[in-house]
């Protein structure tokens, strides 16, 4: 039978033959570590060693914004040199996969730090030196081009404000596929919306589970529609509800879908809505995909750092104005009418502060 030794025995080995072992490695250079920044806003950094190490923890590898000295949330994954999962304390570790708990800021300016030389923390140290890893810090600028489904940007449908819906005014969308999603915990949800001559066709679906077409055409408008979705297991659960851009009778005028409120097991609840534009497909667009509104007061927001943003969008006989904010000061109000089209045109905001 094979007994297991404990933890802290298998410690005091590794030690000794560390120092048994530390006269023939003399004339190694001591450890650094090599740290790739992440090519995306959610992707993860890369640090390399060329030799194994350990102790390595979230607090001497770390996440900072440029200029300070607060560690981002992150996590932390390591590996050996056959790229098998270890334990990062205890390793040995060639490799660190750190992964912030937070998107990043467009343009912001962070550091990646292999033993930062503040705060003292336990340092990262070589498996047969004793010693600790040289400090290494890499500054990199996150993502500077990002595509409309950017993590940094959000969207939102048209406001329409009435007396007659709850809180004063309710969200709605006509263009095909647009969509909100949102989450709940419970057994049921109710849906409320607004039913009448303009309003049209949507799909309903829970953990990406069809739950059918909901009609909202009725001949009058009404308002503070309840539509009820029940018999769902406890737990988590997610919505998605899905404008079809169809009206929902032969004597219908539009093909609305609104959204006034959200009730959780029979109590009005406010989760967070994800809101998203009509998808367009094109060779001649950035990614081969624009998204497009047009609603009055759908809006778009974006976060970023830097002295300036381009909006590259189309121009053509079919497309509006707009109206463009930075930190809620109005910067340019611009027209994309054009009598024929054209894509990746660029709309500037400049002369702003460098900050967020």
């Amino acid at each position: 039978m094979t007994k297991r030794l404990p933890a802290r025995v298998l410690l005091a080995m590794a030690t000794l033959a560390a120092s048994i072992l530390v006269p023939m490695q003399s004339a190694r250079a001591a450890t650094t570590a090599s740290i790739v920044a992440p090519s995306a806003l959610t992707a993860s950094d890369t640090i390399t060693f060329p030799s194994n190490v350990w102790h390595v923890n979230t607090s001497n590898v770390v996440l900072r914004v440029q200029g300070t000295t607060t560690n981002l949330g992150a996590s932390l994954a390591c590996y050996n040199g056959s790229h098998a999962s270890v334990g990062c304390n205890l390793g040995p570790v060639r490799t660190v996969i750190l992964k912030p708990s937070a998107a990043l800021t467009p343009g912001q300016r962070y550091r990646v730090i292999v033993n930062p030389t503040d705060g003292f923390p336990p340092p990262v140290q070589d498996y047969l030196l004793l010693s600790s890893v040289a400090t290494v810090t890499k500054p990199f600028i996150a993502s500077l081009f990002e595509e409309e489904n950017s993590v940094a940007a959000s969207y939102s449908w048209g406001v329409f404000r009435t007396s007659s819906a709850y809180g004063g005014s309710y969200q709605a969308d006509r263009l095909q596929n647009a969509s909100v999603t949102f989450g709940f915990t419970g057994k049921n949800f109710t849906w409320y919306t607004v039913t009448g001559p303009s309003q049209g066709l949507a799909a309903v679906s829970v953990d990406g589970v069809g739950l059918g077409t909901a009609n909202l055409y009725t001949p009058t408008t009404r308002y503070r529609v309840a539509r009820l979705y029940r018999g769902f297991a406890s737990g988590v659960h997610r919505v998605t509800i899905k404008v079809l851009g169809q009206q929902g009778s032969p004597n219908g005028k539009g093909a609305w879908v609104a959204l006034d409120a959200i009730a959780v097991n029979g109590t009005f609840a406010a989760p967070r809505f994800v809101f998203s534009w009509q998808t367009v497909t094109s060779n001649r667009a950035s990614a081969g995909r624009e998204v497009r509104a047009n609603t009055r007061g759908a809006s778009m927001r974006f976060t970023f750092r830097g002295r300036s943003i381009d909006w590259i969008t189309t121009t053509g006989p079919s497309e509006g104005t707009a109206t463009m904010y930075v930190d809620g000061v109005k910067k340019s109000l611009v027209s994309n009418y054009a009598s024929s089209t054209h894509y990746g045109v660029i709309r500037r905001v400049s002369n702003l502060s460098d900050a967020v």
